[in-house]
């Protein structure tokens, strides 16, 4: 987050940009309009801005008359990021006080309108799933380090879009199922955060809390000011399957509705491949695909495998030629994939990555914890080397 100074507010100037506070509140949204000198002061002193997006100075901002109070005008966001890690850890703050509200004792008593809040991180989630699929599925692989609450929902969000986006579904349908993957376990944060470093079995209570969490998030997302009924129906109905072995209501298959399937398919995924990356991505796409055939939507799974492929971006490969490599993309060569040679061996990594084309692949290496960030520029390296 970068400082918003008083030399770049004035009033009449619409915000280019959200605007938050230190602790990642959204204080106002892109196409708010200043309205006052008050509000200038309140900008320079708590305001911050996304280090995602440029912010247009006073004398090149356009000053307009908001007509309606209630409603900021609709402004197109632009982002920029050298890396998609870059982009996913600067949502982390507004995304944990969003969390920190959910798992807060008095959300129950107190309404909170956290839809415009919500919205900011999916309309950078949209963006780099939109603009570098590959590197996005690749980031999910490689990167595991974060607060596992925050890793999780931001990654099943991402599925969820990879998945509406092979599907051809519409922007506004992505837009919500990836809303509610996102806010889908927003009731059990507190449960999550404990079962990480518990190493007894679930107490009743447990148990209990985590059959009811559907319905506990729908009533939660309501009082945080969702209404759309797409959004709550696949956050209650995300943990029922076709066969009805799911929960809380064991509803089966045209009981379910369709946002609820591709967020199943993108929650059983994950749990593959987190916590400390139990399965490597090749392994737990063919165990979703061959486990899971009965239980989840044939067409959402087909989906991800596809836009996933055989051998996923982010995957860590001894290569059959020499040394070890990490994909790029998947290409028409099954066994081929587009790869970054980044090493003779585990821990001695080249300094430089030109090195890419399409290589054979040997094995599978689970991905180490830790990797170095210069790791996760592969994909920029690549366009930028592409270009010249």
């Amino acid at each position: 987050m970068k400082k918003i100074f008083a030399s770049q507010v004035q009033v009449g100037m619409q915000l280019s940009c959200d605007v938050f506070n230190e602790k990642g509140v959204l204080l106002w949204a892109a196409g708010s309009v200043v309205k006052s000198e008050n509000q200038v002061k309140k900008l320079a002193k708590e305001g911050f801005r996304s280090d995602l997006q440029e912010w247009i100075p006073p004398n090149t901002s356009t000053k307009i008359v908001e007509k309606d109070n209630k409603k900021p005008v609709k402004v197109e966001k632009s982002y920029i990021y050298d890396t998609v890690l870059d982009a996913l850890l600067e949502i982390q703050l507004p995304l944990i006080y969003i969390l920190d509200v959910f798992k807060s004792d008095s959300f129950f008593k107190e309404k909170h309108d956290l839809t415009q809040q919500i919205n900011s991180i999916i309309d950078v989630i949209l963006d780099v799933c939109k603009k570098h699929p590959e590197e996005t599925i690749a980031t999910i692989h490689m990167f595991q380090q974060a607060k596992h609450t925050v890793l999780s929902a931001t990654y099943n969000s991402i599925i969820t879009t990879l998945i509406c986006h092979t599907l051809k579904l519409s922007n506004e349908e992505t837009r919500i199922y990836a809303s509610a993957a996102l806010t889908a376990n927003g009731s059990i944060v507190k449960l999550q955060d404990t079962l990480l470093n518990q190493k007894t079995a679930l107490t009743s209570s447990q148990k209990d809390q985590r059959l009811n969490h559907p319905y506990e998030s729908l009533i939660l997302l309501t009082r945080a000011g969702v209404r759309d009924d797409r959004w709550l129906d696949a956050v209650f109905m995300h943990h029922e399957y076709l066969d009805g072995s799911g929960y809380p209501r064991g509803l089966s298959t045209d009981e379910i509705t369709k946002g609820a399937k591709i967020l199943a398919v993108a929650d059983t995924y994950l749990k593959l491949v987190m916590p400390k990356k139990s399965i490597d991505p090749p392994t737990a796409l063919k165990t979703l695909y061959k486990k899971y055939a009965t239980r989840l939507d044939k067409d959402a799974v087909m989906a991800a495998v596809k836009r996933f492929g055989i051998l996923p971006p982010g995957t860590l490969v001894e290569i059959k030629e020499g040394g070890i490599g990490i994909i790029l993309k998947s290409t028409d060569e099954k066994n081929r994939p587009l790869i970054t040679k980044v090493g003779d061996k585990m821990g001695n990594y080249y300094s430089e990555f030109n090195l890419t084309r399409k290589y054979t692949v040997a094995s599978i290496i689970r991905v180490p914890d830790n990797l170095p960030k210069k790791l996760f520029k592969l994909w920029y390296i690549h366009r930028e080397n592409t270009k010249s």
